[in-house]
């Protein structure tokens, strides 16, 4: 078993699906206990925005924050 994880670690796919799994995982679990903003909430007047410091990936066009909606649906993917 050993030197089937060790051969697998030369392959470049491999490492780098282990690499994003592992922040899929991270971004999800993260997302239980917090989220910038509510996924639910609708914010008109924000709509649209862009990246900012405030949103970090901007806003739909509900107003609702992409980067909370992204970090919730890494945890039900």
């Amino acid at each position: 078993m050993r030197e089937v994880w060790q051969q697998s670690l030369h392959h470049r796919s491999f490492v780098i699906g282990i690499i994003l799994s592992s922040v899929m995982l991270s971004t999800g679990l993260v997302s239980l206990f917090w989220t910038p903003y509510s996924v639910e909430l609708l914010d008109i007047p924000h709509k649209l925005k862009s990246a900012s410091s405030t949103y970090w990936l901007g806003t739909d066009h509900f107003g609702r924050d992409v980067f909370s909606m992204l970090m919730v649906g890494a945890w039900n993917s």
